[in-house]
């Protein structure tokens, strides 16, 4: 299970005390995540090389809607896009406490993009 914190106001946590993820990294646990969340939903995360290096993007069939990912992505992207500037912004993530490696850590990933496809009709649609 990860515990996330959006403040550091929670007592023994601060954003000095987080470790940085590196890209492959944040994707593992970003995955791990998603599986703990959505157990028998099988998740594909694919990340860009070159120029896009950093982004991400997500997909699967059936199983949860694209806002209830969402949900969970957002606090591992550190990146957008203004289309007013044609320039990419930086945010800072949030902490999170990783119970796997038992210490706070701090994921970043870039643009994060979700994708679910489903087998059901058109008309059967949530």
């Amino acid at each position: 299970m990860l515990d996330t914190i959006t403040t550091t106001t929670v007592p023994g946590a601060t954003p000095d005390d987080a470790i940085n993820l590196t890209v492959p990294e944040s994707s593992r646990l970003l995955k791990r995540t998603l599986t703990e969340a959505f157990p028998g939903t099988k998740f594909r995360i694919r990340l860009s090389r070159g120029t896009g290096y950093g982004n991400c993007y997500v997909d699967w069939t059936d199983g949860p809607l694209v806002r209830e990912v969402e949900a969970i992505t957002a606090g591992f992207s550190g990146k957008g896009f203004d289309a007013m500037t044609d320039c990419s912004t930086y945010n800072t993530t949030r902490i999170m406490f990783d119970t796997k490696r038992k210490e706070w850590v701090r994921p970043w990933l870039g643009l994060i993009l979700e994708w679910r496809a489903t087998t059901k009709p058109l008309d059967n649609q949530e």
